[in-house]
Parts: structure tokens; sequence; C-alpha cells
């Protein structure tokens, strides 16, 4: 659902140009949690993208982030044109996560997927081919064994992956006890994506 200016009249038609100029965004990145390994595009990623594209046609993206009711962080996004003109999103919650780190992670990821729905665009291969490869990959992967060590994921970290685990029906990963922090954060990301899929619950 959008909150819109007045008028529209030179937004909208510069927005059809330059969403006519956008294809969907490559995943240039890579994770590897132990268990899986998949591919995704980060924020920079999509707004070096997408930010010429609108800046020809006379658009801009202003995003902001604020604390919600529950735990939550809120994500909001709107398309600005030069005229004055402007189109806001219906804001995005996530949960903020018990650290800094997770409530950094939970703005990126909110805002990624946030400006991704706003522009109607999607990433190169979705979520649910992602989740048929990991399923081969789980079944050829042999089991791995916990290795603990400096950097280990945090207890709040490792409690999160759990208790979403639990919530979609699965397991949480064999080596959760030795995941790393980075590892951990990226884990939480694929578990709220997979969350809200399950959910059929559609944010915008």
């Amino acid at each position: 659902m959008w909150t819109t200016s007045e008028t529209l009249s030179a937004l909208a038609p510069a927005l059809v140009t330059a969403l006519g100029e956008m294809s969907d965004i490559k995943k240039g990145r890579s994770a590897d949690t132990g268990k899986y390994r998949y591919t995704y595009a980060d924020l920079a990623d999509t707004l070096q993208s997408v930010r010429p594209i609108l800046a020809r046609n006379g658009l801009a993206v202003l995003q902001t982030a604020s604390a919600g009711a529950d735990e939550t962080v809120m994500i909001s996004t709107t398309i600005l044109h030069s005229s004055g003109e402007w189109m806001t999103a219906s804001p995005l919650g996530l949960p903020a996560g018990q650290t800094s780190q997770e409530t950094g992670s939970a703005i990126s990821y909110g805002r990624r997927y946030h400006l991704l729905a706003s522009l109607g665009l999607a990433a190169e291969d979705d979520d649910a081919a992602t989740a048929g490869n990991r399923k081969q990959h789980d079944q050829a992967r042999p089991p791995q064994t916990p290795q603990a060590g400096p950097g280990d994921a945090s207890p709040a970290q490792l409690g999160k992956i759990r208790a979403m685990s639990k919530s979609l029906g699965k397991l949480p990963p064999a080596n959760l006890d030795g995941m790393s922090k980075r590892d951990a954060s990226a884990l939480i990301e694929k578990l709220i994506a997979e969350s809200q899929a399950a959910s059929g619950e559609d944010p915008f």
C-alpha cells in the first residue's frame, strides 16, 4: 500500500521509464553456513544497480529505520521525484534482534527487500530455487563435526536460530555450536526469509 503526494503527474511517467530500464538484481555474493552455501545480492549491490537509472529519470530513493513495537525494527521506503512529488510504501517490520549486530543485519535485510518490492524487482535466482538447491546439497553433504573457536556465534544468535528453526518445523544446523558470528547472522537472515515465505504474508 502506498501513501503519495497530492499529484503524481511527473513522478509516475518518470518511474515507468526507469522501471523499464531496470532488470532483476544479480546475486554476486556468497555465504557458507558450514552446512550449506547460498548466493545473495546485498544492499550495496541493489543500490548500485538502481540508483543510476533512477537518477537519470529525476528519481531518488530514501529509506529510514525506526523502532517498532515488540522489539521490531520498521523499514520505510520513499521514492522521490525532482518535481517534489513522492510516494511511500507501507513500512516493513522485522525482529530487531538482541544485539546491535543483529539489529544492523535486520535493517540491511529489510532495506534490501523493501527496496526490491517497492520497485517490483527480484534477485536473479528466487528463494524457491535456492531452497531446492540447498535441499540437494544437504542430502549430499556428510555431517559436520562441531568445532569451537574464537569468533563463535553469541548465545543470543544461537537461541534465535534454534527458535526460528523450530517455528519452521526444521532442525537447526548440525554444527550450530561451532558457527561463526558472521555465518550465524547470514543464517538468521535466511530463516527470516523462509519464515515470511512459509507464512504466505505480503508485508507490502
